[in-house]
């Protein structure tokens, strides 16, 4: 009876062991797939961060590119207002010079 409770506490911590053993394994295995996903996580967040970033910038310059081309068709209008302002006031100073002249 002494011999079959020995026998059954070995064959108990012996399962035990191999439980503890396949626990490890099994630990090993959670971590590694969690390193790789959080790297994979990571890797598609920098990802989503640059093309966002393209995305953004290639949107500033957009509007840059259309602000540059509205503030062009100003500065054009405003030339060429000064400049019919100018031939305006030149054609009145040489009927001015002719009248003068005379």
């Amino acid at each position: 009876m002494v011999v079959d409770t020995i026998q059954k506490i070995k064959e108990t911590e012996e399962k035990a062991q191999k439980i503890i053993e396949e626990a490890d394994v099994k630990c090993k295995e959670i971590l590694e797939n969690a390193t790789n996903e959080i790297a994979r996580i990571q890797q598609d967040s920098k990802e989503k961060g640059s093309k966002k970033a393209e995305s953004d910038l290639k949107t500033a310059q957009e509007k840059g590119e259309e602000k540059r081309k509205l503030a062009l068709e100003e500065i054009n209008k405003e030339v060429l207002s000064v400049k019919e302002s100018a031939k305006a006031k030149e054609e009145e100073a040489i009927a001015l010079i002719m009248k003068e002249l005379a």
